[in-house]
């Protein structure tokens, strides 16, 4: 579901942000290096939101692979710390727990 809402990015960002909308339309998982990480290491990733923080673009994702500092599962990822991405070949089922009425802001989202 893409809204009406506007949020200017940075060139790379709107790259990187093209990306994501086009794996949250077709359920696509994500392999994704963040600019955060000293090792840059490769994550997996099944996005499932885009929305404004505070004129922040944020990704809502579950993380099924890769490097984390926690556990996998739930992730909330800036789009600016996103160094690389690539959209994964096959589809994901959508994750017990998702609740799309949950995000506030936002630019596109499943359901």
């Amino acid at each position: 579901m893409l809204s009406g809402k506007k949020l200017t990015l940075k060139r790379r960002e709107q790259n990187v942000a093209d990306l994501v909308v086009r794996a949250i339309l077709d359920h696509s998982r994500l392999e994704i290096v963040l600019s955060s990480d000293p090792k840059r290491t490769t994550r997996k990733v099944e996005p499932y939101a885009c929305y404004d923080s505070r004129g922040e673009p944020m990704l809502s994702v579950y993380q099924t692979e890769g490097y984390t500092s926690s556990s996998l599962g739930w992730k909330t990822i800036k789009v600016a710390k996103i160094e690389s991405i690539s959209i994964l070949f096959g589809s994901f089922d959508l994750r017990d727990g998702y609740n799309p009425d949950y995000y506030k802001n936002v630019l596109i989202k499943i359901g």
